[in-house]
């Protein structure tokens, strides 16, 4: 009788201790927990920074993307046309299916499209690209010309558009401002990329 009083007396002490400390630890750190400011991750910039592309697969995939737009504007589908052009550029410009010509570098036989240089700049979910590259007809490799584009790629749904830089004082990538793009690039039938991995 004497233990069993014994184990009810060390249990009720145990008992106090653990209350007490349980009353201690949530005053010490329920205080400091409700002071606490989490930071609002809304609200963080990501300063993304322009830089060289050493990547070969987003080189040659962004290649690849300008190549499609030289054949569909040899092709000469202006609807087609259309869908590749970025949303930024359509608007700025008015740009329609109609017009769209007016707007778009002049290839009217088969060319290869070989980028030179290029430079990127990283967003949340689009990367955005200056390319330098030079437009070689394929039946006279002595025609060239040299061209400048800015090319984002939509890394969630794996699309791409495209603003020809028309503006004859490019001389160099350097010329092209690149931003971070937050728009998401909606898909369409003719828009789509596959990654271009090349094997050495």
């Amino acid at each position: 009788m004497k233990l069993i009083r014994n184990i009810i007396i060390i249990a009720v002490i145990l008992l106090i201790i653990i209350v007490i400390t349980l009353l201690i630890y949530r005053k010490y750190y329920g205080d400091n927990m409700n002071n606490y400011k989490y930071a609002d991750e809304s609200n963080i910039v990501i300063n993304y920074q322009v830089e060289p592309v050493t990547n070969s697969t987003k080189f040659y995939t962004v290649e690849a993307c300008l190549q499609t737009y030289i054949d569909t504007i040899v092709n000469g589908n202006e609807n087609s046309i259309y869908n590749l052009l970025s949303a930024d550029y359509i608007s700025s410009n008015n740009i329609n299916s109609s017009n769209v010509l007016d707007y778009i570098n002049n290839i009217k036989q088969a060319s290869k499209f070989t980028a030179k240089d290029m430079n990127m700049i990283g967003g949340d979910a689009v990367e955005t690209y200056s390319v330098y590259g030079t437009i070689s007809n394929t039946e006279d490799s002595g025609v060239t010309q040299d061209v400048y584009f800015i090319v984002s790629l939509d890394t969630t749904n794996f699309t791409f558009s495209i603003t020809p830089q028309m503006d004859e004082n490019i001389k160099s990538l350097s010329d092209i401002n690149l931003s971070a793009s937050k728009e998401k690039i909606m898909p369409n039938t003719d828009n789509q990329f596959k990654y271009k991995r090349v094997v050495s």
